[in-house]
Parts: structure tokens; sequence; C-alpha cells
């Protein structure tokens, strides 16, 4: 009887590992693939023009995943070195609080939401579990840790004046 136990509690176990470690990673590997292709060859020029531009991104749902911002990653849209290294100049990340059932975009139902599960499994605070505003707390919270810990290379800007500022600073970058 106390093996059958102990095995149970085992099993339990992994079970809980898997849940909250590896589902939430094979799920946002399967929603966000990278391909793995090698990158296309890109003439000097391209490369110059690029270099010059003020690149803007204006959606990502990074904050809704469980991984630290600042790190490389194999998965998902981006981190901040691949921000970094596509001369990302300004992104805006979003608070994806609820995501209906089915993805449908010519009728969504309203009551449903399948992010509870993705954020239990993910060991997100339990007050975002049935709030939306908590969930947008979480999110605004995650990007102030991110931008503390990044030794200045992501800024956040919320006016026009931490606008101006970034350009400034990317005017100063790109010179030298």
């Amino acid at each position: 009887m106390r093996r059958i136990f102990w095995s149970l509690v085992v099993v339990l176990a992994l079970c809980a590992v898997a849940f909250f470690r590896i589902v939430p990673a094979v799920i946002e590997s399967n929603m966000n693939r990278i391909d793995g292709k090698p990158l296309l060859t890109v003439s000097p020029e391209a490369e110059a023009l690029h270099r010059s531009l003020n690149i803007v991104d204006l959606h990502s749902d990074t904050l809704m995943w469980d991984r630290d911002l600042a790190a490389p990653s194999n998965r998902g849209h981006e981190d901040l070195p691949r921000l970094i290294a596509g001369n990302v100049t300004l992104q805006v990340f979003a608070s994806t609080t609820k995501s209906p059932k089915g993805q449908n975009y010519d009728s969504n139902p309203s009551d449903s939401d399948i992010l509870p599960a993705l954020l239990i499994a993910q060991g997100q605070p339990r007050r975002t579990w049935t709030s939306l505003l908590e969930r947008s707390l979480f999110h605004a919270q995650k990007l102030d840790i991110a931008v503390s810990q990044s030794q200045g290379r992501l800024r956040k800007v919320s006016d026009q004046g931490g606008l101006d500022q970034l350009l400034a600073l990317r005017a100063r970058w790109s010179s030298v």
C-alpha cells in the first residue's frame, strides 16, 4: 500500500512538472514558431539602409509568456537580443488580457477565455487568473522589471518626451 502511495505521488509530481514547466513552452513554441531557416543574404547597401532607419514594431505579445525578455530565446517572436540585432528602435508591447476560444475573427464569443489555464501553468500570480485588469498590471510589472534589468538597453517610453529622448539617443548611437 505504501509503495502504491509513493508511486502515485511521484506520478503526480512528474505531471505537475510537465504542466508547469513543459506545457507553456510547448504552447508558445507552437503558437510563435521560428522556422529555423537560414536568413536571406542581404546586400551591403540594403544592410546600410536598414541600419540608418528607425524601425518600429507596433505589436508584440511577448509579455504574456513566461520567459525573460532580456535573455536570448529559441522560441517566440522576440527577445531583447533579437530586437537589438534587428535594429528595432521602438517596440510596442501589448498586454494580452483575454483570448477567446477558437480565435474566429468573424465571430468571437465574449464569454470565453482560454488564458486562465496558461496563466496557471506558467505560475502567474493567482490574482491574474480571473481579472483582466490584474493580467495587464502584471504585464506592466514584467516590462518594468525587464527595463530595470536591461542595463539601459531597453527603455520605457510613455510620452512624447520619452520618445524624443529615445530618438536623440539613437541618433548619437548611429553617429558613433
